[in-house]
């Protein structure tokens, strides 16, 4: 490694230590310095209150989407659930009363028929008749809203017992877990931590001369370090600020770096190069 470059990186890794941007002179270029983070790294949490039951996984686990990452104590939400399904599926009521309405209507038939042939059934009997016919038609309307009514409850009851469960909504690594079991947790508190580590942003502040080369969706070589070395990767650019920072003129510029290979660890050093001044 040469002199001076060994002297720009040990000015660049100065700079990033006390959270500064950093750029040094690159022969006829320019070199600017950011900091790699996870494209997703999400601070997960509860929507409810609860004594943690069961941990499903550890720091260091990989996960998949949709994966559970821990309980919290269910046993009521379970016999709620349980409950509202017996309701549910209990469809006696409802049936006789629609097989009622079949022998109403037949009946109303036949006595109309009489009615209007032989007199045989009075006009009073026929009026009753309709009367029973519309009263358990009436019944079995009611009947079926309440079963709609029914099923909406069973549905809330389930989703009460969902949401006592953890899930990851992305695929990545497990980085933090906050909590124990039987501890208590509260909804809204941050518990676990799950990191994407298949690809990476590149997060730098560069002079606006050298911003304007850059454009959403074109591609620019970037080097990360990974380990003791610096590995060059082609990144998308993804982000241009379209203002500076009034203190020291920079734009804050953001590429995608693909990490399949989860060698580039968030959090580490990168750099973005640019050939020529920036006039």
């Amino acid at each position: 490694m040469s002199t001076l470059r060994a002297a720009i990186l040990a000015h660049c890794a100065g700079a990033l230590m006390m959270g500064l941007a950093c750029s040094a002179q690159a022969g006829d270029g320019m070199v600017f310095t950011g900091v790699t983070e996870a494209v997703r790294d999400l601070a997960l949490s509860l929507s409810v209150d609860g004594v943690v039951r069961e941990l499903k996984v550890a720091e260091g686990t990989a996960v998949k989407a949709g994966a559970p990452l821990l309980h919290l104590d269910d046993r009521l939400e379970e016999y709620e659930v349980k409950r509202r399904a017996l309701i549910v599926e209990n469809h006696a009521t409802l049936e006789a009363s629609r097989q009622k309405r079949g022998i109403v209507e037949s009946m109303l038939k036949s006595s109309r028929a009489l009615h209007q042939k032989s007199g045989t059934v009075s006009a009073e009997q026929v009026q009753q008749l309709e009367m029973s016919y519309h009263d358990v038609v009436g019944t079995i309307r009611s009947l079926e809203g309440e079963k709609a009514r029914e099923k909406v409850e069973y549905e809330i009851a389930r989703t009460q017992l969902e949401r006592r469960t953890l899930v990851s909504p992305i695929s990545g690594i497990v980085t933090v877990i906050d909590v124990d079991v039987g501890e208590r947790v509260r909804g809204g508190e941050p518990i676990v931590r799950v990191v994407d580590l298949s690809s990476c942003y590149l997060i730098a502040n560069i002079e606006e001369t050298y911003a304007r080369r850059l454009k959403s969706g074109t591609r620019h070589t970037v080097d990360v370090r990974v380990g003791d070395e610096w590995v060059s990767r082609q990144a998308e650019v993804t982000f241009v600020s379209p203002v500076a920072d009034p203190a020291s003129s920079l734009v804050k510029v953001k590429l995608k770096i693909p990490n399949e290979t989860g060698d580039i660890r968030p959090g580490m050093p990168g750099r973005i190069a640019f050939a020529g001044s920036g006039l």
